[in-house]
């Protein structure tokens, strides 16, 4: 408890120090350093930065430029650099920048992988991303992708185990690829709905040619719809699809888990070439800007989109505190969850999951 308290307090005295939120200027200025824990990462320490603007209303059109530098207790250390840029009410520009040293571990491919039994193993990745999506209509935006990837496997460890043994993305690679995104965007706010809807489609391929590995293809589906119960509690639910195929390495197949899919369980534990995922979260008021929700998850992976309805599902359940941080509706995040074997996650950060 004394550390939850304390990771509270830095948060909130970084918002109140270096928060910048100026009403006539339709504009806002987030500084935060920060601590947090999860199940991947143990404790980790940083800062992140982030700058809002918008045109006319704080709650819709929300331009987001964001850095964070953060350094964690297992050696790990992130770099990231994204932004979501609205060009007045013709296109929104979607960019991510970035890099990664993460010593981490590799539990198989497949639904019946344990906590238990790992490999250890330090990738070095470096990714980028861009996405331009044009107005088709007020709420409907189609445009195309762009993503290069490129990963180098530092370190493994030598045990009698050996699971990264013949498996893609044991080798360095890069590949460079390209699709297009559907999105119907119909949210009261980008940041804490409460109700409205949210469709995202993505398709995209890298061939051989752009590839030191074979021909990929890549497909997400994320839809979320949130049910307004009274003015100031709602209900949000979240069906995730995505399915690969191709020569993918193990680092970009879908894996269950971590701070904003099936809190719970450790992200990565759970990893194939296909995965479902269902989310339901009750958001309700406590007193002024504090605010609560209980949630509840499951999914599965599975090699081929038949075996993820057939194969064994996942679940966990959980709940946890909301602060809201700034005009535009964006929350400090406190979760605490449990999975479908008992083992516990902690999550602090900003944002909500869905």
């Amino acid at each position: 408890m004394l550390r939850i308290l304390l990771l509270i307090t830095i948060q909130i005295f970084a918002i109140t120090t270096f928060g910048q939120n100026d009403s006539t200027k339709r504009r806002n200025i987030l500084a935060i350093p920060y601590a947090y824990y999860t199940q991947e990462t143990s404790w980790v320490g940083g800062i992140g930065g982030q700058y809002f603007f918008w045109k006319k209303d704080p709650t819709q059109k929300v331009s987001t430029v964001n850095t964070n530098i953060a350094y964690t207790f297992n050696k790990q250390i992130i770099v990231d650099f994204s932004g979501r840029i609205f060009d007045k009410d013709q296109s929104l520009i979607n960019f991510k920048f970035n890099w990664q040293k993460f010593p981490d571990r590799f539990y198989g491919i497949g639904p019946d992988a344990s906590y238990n039994i790992y490999e250890k193993y330090t990738p070095i990745k470096f990714n980028t991303r861009f996405e331009r999506l044009y107005y088709v209509r007020k709420d409907i935006l189609f445009g195309p992708s762009l993503f290069f990837r490129a990963d180098h496997l530092q370190k493994r460890s030598e045990n009698s185990i050996d699971l990264l043994k013949k498996i893609s993305g044991t080798e360095d690679f890069h590949l460079l690829g390209a699709g297009a995104v559907f999105m119907v965007e119909r949210r009261n706010n980008l940041f804490y709905a409460t109700k409205g809807s949210f469709l995202k489609l993505t398709l995209e391929g890298s061939p051989k040619i752009t590839s030191t590995l074979g021909n990929m293809l890549f497909f997400e589906s994320d839809y979320r719809k949130y049910f307004s119960i009274s003015q100031k509690s709602a209900i949000a639910v979240q069906t995730l699809i995505r399915i690969t195929a191709g020569d993918v390495p193990f680092q970009m197949m879908p894996t269950l888990g971590g701070q904003d899919e099936l809190r719970g369980i450790r992200r990565g534990i759970y990893r194939d070439k296909c995965e479902w995922l269902q989310q339901v979260e009750y958001r309700f008021p406590i007193y002024k800007d504090l605010k609560a929700a209980a949630f509840g998850s499951v999914g599965s992976v599975g090699h081929t989109p038949a075996e993820i309805l057939n194969s064994s599902v996942k679940s966990a359940l959980g709940g946890g505190l909301r602060l809201k941080a700034n005009k535009t509706n964006v929350h400090l995040r406190l979760d605490y969850a449990i999975d479908h074997e008992g083992q516990t996650g902690f999550y602090f950060t900003a944002i909500e999951a869905f």
